[in-house]
């Protein structure tokens, strides 16, 4: 079954440069790794960007990768879950493709029930979920019939949580707006620590992600794909 892969940010989907299975831009490995795309977060965004790299790719799957915030008082950063089922923004659940998430499951990601919001969440105590994330439910709107997944590792565990500014720097349609963020690291320098601190906690829970990704796409590769 081959799968299209995205991502909301480039953040999240770094890993695939730092993964043997892609390779390096350029290079024979990279020409030759799966689709992927990267979406833009927020569930607007998301939607919108996965339809059309589904319209352009065509593939017989899509899976969703990227970070995601700990609810489930077990769950530290670096773990990997994978996506039984998604509660949409309005509360809706909706199992994800069974194949391709006992393919993760064998892989060693946990199964967990993921949130979708329409906005950055500062108060977990809110969400009825294990995790919660900006865009899985976006993408399974977007995959239609497909098959569909969304494997995420954590980043924030429950007893963490983004820094509050980040809500602040939230455009309309729910996405956070770098150059608001910019302006105000520059104009709050406390904050800048806190941004620091974050692309650094990125960047570790990336090289999970980027340990566990090229072992699943593999177990993907193998499933026999039914129209």
């Amino acid at each position: 079954m081959k799968a299209l892969i995205v991502a909301a940010l480039r953040e999240e989907f770094g890993v695939r440069w730092r993964s043997h299975r892609f390779g390096t831009p350029g290079d024979a490995k990279a020409a030759a790794s799966p689709p992927h795309s990267i979406t833009g977060d927020g569930p607007i965004r998301a939607e919108k960007g996965a339809a059309e790299a589904l319209a352009r790719e065509n593939p017989e799957a899509l899976i969703g990768i990227g970070v995601a915030g700990g609810i489930a008082t077990d769950l530290k950063r670096g773990d990997i879950i994978v996506a039984k089922t998604i509660v949409d923004e309005q509360g809706i659940p909706r199992d994800c493709d069974k194949r391709l998430v006992n393919a993760a499951i064998e892989m060693g990601a946990r199964p967990v029930t993921i949130a979708t919001t329409r906005t950055v969440v500062l108060d977990k105590s809110t969400i009825n979920a294990a995790a919660v994330d900006m865009e899985s439910a976006a993408w399974q709107r977007a995959a239609r019939n497909i098959p569909f997944a969304v494997v995420r590792v954590i980043l924030d565990p429950v007893s963490e949580s983004l820094p509050p500014f980040l809500a602040r720097c939230a455009r309309e349609d729910g996405s956070i707006s770098r150059p608001r963020v910019v302006w105000y690291a520059l104009t709050h320098p406390t904050a800048i620590p806190q941004l620091v601190g974050l692309s650094r906690q990125i960047k570790e829970a990336s090289r999970a992600l980027a340990a566990f990704l090229p072992k699943l796409l593999d177990s993907v590769e193998a499933i026999p794909y039914d129209q």
